[in-house]
């Protein structure tokens, strides 16, 4: 199965628009910070995988983290995936985020813009219909950073919840 779906790089006919996510294939550690409704603070540190999948024509990740405790002990928080692929008919990217750890499936639209990359949605659980906001900004060969907001009142107003800072490993 893996065999099959790995690719070896972005479907030729489409190398352009496939490098908006193409670009951050590779591995890179992450740290980063989560903030709950009320403002409190935790910090987390991962690892976050991304690869050519399905005849070149998506690019699917693996996020793994990790919340750092007060001695400095790390405690396994989560490992999820998403799945980005490219919709050459709209332009845009249909992504789905899947969280086993927190059973949570997520669907989202993604888009380039101004230089970063804008992905909004709507969080899987039942209870939890809020809009999200993920972007990628700040992107280089060599880091990135990541933020997720969420929006309260129906997407006028965003909420900072979680940042990663990441680093290319390779």
């Amino acid at each position: 199965m893996i065999s099959a779906l790995c690719a070896a790089g972005p479907d030729p006919r489409w190398v352009e628009e496939l490098m908006l996510y193409g670009r951050l294939v590779g591995t890179w550690t992450i740290d980063g910070r989560n903030w709950d409704e009320s403002g409190h603070e935790s910090a987390l540190r991962g690892e976050w995988r991304f690869g050519w999948v399905l005849g070149g024509r998506a690019v699917q990740d693996v996020l793994l983290t990790f919340a750092l405790g007060d001695a400095g002990q790390d405690t396994p928080a989560s490992i999820g995936t998403t799945l980005r692929m490219f919709d050459p008919t709209s332009g845009r990217w249909h992504l789905a985020w899947a969280g086993p750890s927190s059973g949570t499936l997520c669907t989202l639209i993604g888009w380039g813009e101004n230089g970063n990359i804008v992905q909004e949605g709507r969080w899987g659980n039942d209870a939890d219909t809020r809009p999200w906001r993920w972007t990628f900004s700040d992107i280089t060969a060599r880091r990135f950073t990541w933020r997720c907001h969420i929006s309260e009142d129906g997407g006028r107003t965003w909420r900072l919840a979680q940042e990663f800072l990441a680093r290319r490993m390779d």
